[in-house]
């Protein structure tokens, strides 16, 4: 049986969830009537994005340095020497 939580948090105008599966971490953020999956730490501080992450304008940003990347696909926008979030399709998830 494999180990799911889910945890719905709120934060500006992007909706996260952090989701745990098979022993690893993702932040879904529900923007723009989408779903986005990314890694669910900052690549920078390695904080959680579910706590420290605001949404706005198609861009997803970290508020400890305000570094920034694109909801579509991770590539940093803001986020001088930083690599990009890693991005994963709903299938990468599985049922």
């Amino acid at each position: 049986m494999e180990s799911i939580t889910d945890k719905s948090l709120t934060h500006d105008t992007g909706r996260f969830r952090e989701l745990c599966k098979d022993g690893e971490n993702f932040l879904i953020c529900e923007a723009n009537s989408r779903t986005y999956i990314f890694e669910s730490r900052c690549p920078h501080l390695n904080v959680p994005l579910s706590k420290f992450g605001r949404v706005n304008n198609g861009v997803l940003e970290c508020s400890c340095h305000h570094f920034t990347w694109s909801l579509e696909d991770g590539t940093p926008i803001s986020a001088p020497g930083c690599r990009p979030l890693k991005v994963f399709k709903t299938e990468d998830l599985g049922s």
